[in-house]
């Protein structure tokens, strides 16, 4: 039996994984949507004042996140960008999602935006390292070493309690 929280979607936080290819926390939000037969949600929240970002670097990034979207369309995923703060916003769609998962990143913005993240929504979050481990629901298999708790600085996954 899955313990998850009623809601209409699951949700699928984008941070580092700006990507559909080798995103393992996409893969797995979308076998777990699949498995809780609801829909999956892409988020993704774009902030003005991301530390030393410049315009390059947000051309880059919507370039990107414009491909992406492209490949998640032909999943029948819905992708959505907002320009606003990712914790605000993440805090609003969240209200009706089943399940919230993220992708881990490693600076120290992303830290900050998890530990906010844990304390507004009360939601089942899941954080997967997108970068190092093998996953593969579909075919039975997940090759996931460990489960760690949050602060542990590199986790595989990590799964996080928020039922208040």
């Amino acid at each position: 039996k899955i313990d998850f929280c009623k809601g209409n979607y699951v949700l699928y936080w984008m941070q580092t994984s700006q990507r559909v290819s080798y995103n393992h926390a996409l893969t797995y939000s979308a076998e777990l949507a699949n498995l809780l037969n609801l829909p999956l949600i892409v988020y993704f929240g774009i902030t003005e004042d991301f530390p030393e970002a410049n315009y390059r670097h947000y051309y880059f990034m919507l370039q990107g996140l414009a491909e992406t979207e492209k490949e998640l369309k032909k999943r029948k995923i819905k992708l959505l960008v907002w320009i606003n703060d990712p914790i605000a916003g993440l805090e609003s769609i969240s209200q009706n999602a089943a399940v919230v998962v993220t992708d881990f990143g490693y600076l120290k913005i992303h830290s900050e935006w998890r530990n906010k993240a844990l304390n507004i929504i009360n939601k089942r979050f899941i954080a997967i390292e997108s970068c190092r481990s093998t996953l593969s629901l579909s075919s039975g298999t997940l090759n996931v070493p460990r489960i760690v708790p949050p602060e542990r600085a590199i986790p595989a996954v990590s799964l996080f309690d928020n039922f208040r």
